[in-house]
């Protein structure tokens, strides 16, 4: 996933923002097909593998088997649904 994106067309000062989101979102690898759950700020929260059928948390520590992350993302807000990553 990008996180900062080049400058806007027509500036003059060539500064690079960073990209914000407004809300929690699930992503899906292209690669693996492991769902990510990321907070507002694109920060990975928690991620689950369909193959292993674990829920991992962003330091890789088990948090249970089976999907756990619409749970994980309800605690943080709204949530959007999935889209493929740019991995």
């Amino acid at each position: 996933m990008k996180l900062v994106e080049d400058a806007q067309a027509g500036s003059n000062h060539g500064e690079r923002r960073t990209r914000r989101f407004s809300r929690p979102r699930l992503l899906t690898r292209r690669s693996d097909q492991v769902i990510e759950a990321r907070d507002g700020f694109g920060r990975l929260l928690a991620h689950y593998n369909p193959r292993t059928n674990e829920t991992r948390d962003y330091r890789g520590e088990l948090l249970g088997l089976g999907n756990r992350l619409h749970r994980i993302l309800l605690s943080v807000g709204p949530i959007l649904h999935p889209e493929p990553a740019d991995h």
